[in-house]
Parts: structure tokens; sequence; C-alpha cells
């Protein structure tokens, strides 16, 4: 699938059930895992990947200089829930 996020956009800490493969198409994203500092996380530009395992606290956010476009292939049926939600592993 396809997900286009607004420039400022940052989603509340999250898990999806299933693994999941991203590539950012077009702009720029911050993807954070539950702990790390934002301070320091580094930005990903277009054609940057990553593989997110299932059930991994994290959250994505552009930075201010656009929107971002990533594609994002699940390896399966996925769910997600906040944070204040997850079950930790």
């Amino acid at each position: 699938m396809m997900l286009r996020f607004p420039s400022g956009y940052r989603s509340p800490m999250h898990t999806h059930s299933s693994n999941y493969h991203a590539v950012i198409v077009e702009g720029h994203s911050m993807h954070r895992l539950e702990g790390e500092d934002e301070a320091t996380s580094e930005v990903h530009g277009p054609e940057s990947y990553w593989m997110q395992p299932a059930d991994q606290i994290h959250d994505e956010a552009t930075p201010g200089d656009g929107p971002v476009t990533i594609f994002v292939h699940f390896e399966g049926r996925s769910t997600s829930c906040q944070s204040s939600d997850a079950t930790r592993i």
C-alpha cells in the first residue's frame, strides 16, 4: 500500500500485528523505535528501506520540509494498536 503523510505529521507510538517492509518513495521521514531519542534519530529520504518487526513499538514523523510518500508491504493481515494498549515483548 502507498501511504502519504503531510508535512509535520507525527503518529502516536503504536504496534502492528504483522511484520512490514517500507520504502520512502518521496519526501523525508523519521522512523523511531520506543526508547530512541528523537534528537538523535536519523531522518531518511527517498529509497530508504526498513523492516519493522511485528509487535515492536514505534512511531513515524515527517519533518517540516514537505509531505512524505511511503510504500509499505505487510507480510500478512495486520492490525494496529496505540502503545498505551500495546503488549511489550
